[in-house]
């Protein structure tokens, strides 16, 4: 059975919002940080480069995180400090599901990000 292609391309459409509507995880890491990540922004995208360990972790300015594959550490913690001082902790999306969005109110105004 065919499919009228105007149904297919509103199935692909719907499929691909719900896969982007994922929101990430608050999730609170234990010990310390594996490594700690430099800023470089684009004109599409904030990048955090790890310092040591080789790790990519971009945040779009629509709040989505992805982490780059394959990295060579990937992370399972990302943690953002905003410049007003308050902090939060996320699950970093794994290689299985690239990006997850972080509230509005921690994508903007960020002083540092850590991962573990």
């Amino acid at each position: 059975m065919r499919l009228p292609s105007n149904l297919s391309a509103t199935t692909l459409i719907a499929v691909a919002s719900l896969a982007q509507a994922q929101n990430c995880v608050e999730n609170g890491p234990t010990g310390d940080a594996i490594t700690g990540f430099r800023f470089s922004g684009t004109c599409e995208s904030w990048q955090w480069f790890s310092r040591d360990k080789g790790t990519q972790v971009k945040l779009q300015p629509d709040c989505f995180l992805r982490q780059t594959f394959p990295n060579a550490t990937p992370v399972g913690h990302v943690c953002i400090q905003l410049e007003s001082g308050g902090h939060k902790c996320f699950s970093a999306p794994g290689a299985g599901a690239p990006q997850c969005r972080v509230p509005d109110d921690f994508c903007s105004g960020i002083q540092n990000m850590w991962g573990w």
